[in-house]
């Protein structure tokens, strides 16, 4: 993960895995948003044309994590390599609960973000 700090709300470097990532959920206002409500969740990482470069849900093998107010995503090689890309993403963090097969709620957060081919931490 990259440490310094950065306009960017998630970044990281290409290829990059083996580590957590946290990705904060907040209200409108800036507060922590309470999200133990959503018991499914899907990270969708586009690059700025709208191409999916990849996704990973609750339900994938090494899965995303709901922990009010965070999603943290288990970083796999086979994610962040999913592409050659090098630069500014979007990231859309989808939150939803099911009851009786259908959706109760849902939330869905945008970011902006980048991702580096090389950098220095």
């Amino acid at each position: 993960m990259v440490s310094s700090q950065s306009k960017y709300d998630i970044e990281y470097i290409y290829g990059e895995f083996g580590d957590t990532y946290t990705i904060q959920i907040l209200n409108d206002d800036g507060t922590s948003a309470d999200i133990s409500w959503a018991n499914r969740a899907k990270l969708t990482v586009l690059d700025m044309d709208g191409n999916v470069l990849f996704s990973v849900t609750t339900e994938d093998a090494s899965p995303l994590v709901i922990a009010t107010p965070n999603v943290r995503w288990p970083m796999l090689a086979a994610q962040t390599a999913a592409s050659s890309y090098d630069g500014k993403i979007e990231v859309q963090v989808k939150l939803t609960t099911y009851s009786g097969g259908e959706t109760r709620k849902r939330l869905t957060k945008v970011f902006d973000g980048f991702i580096y081919k090389n950098k220095v931490t």
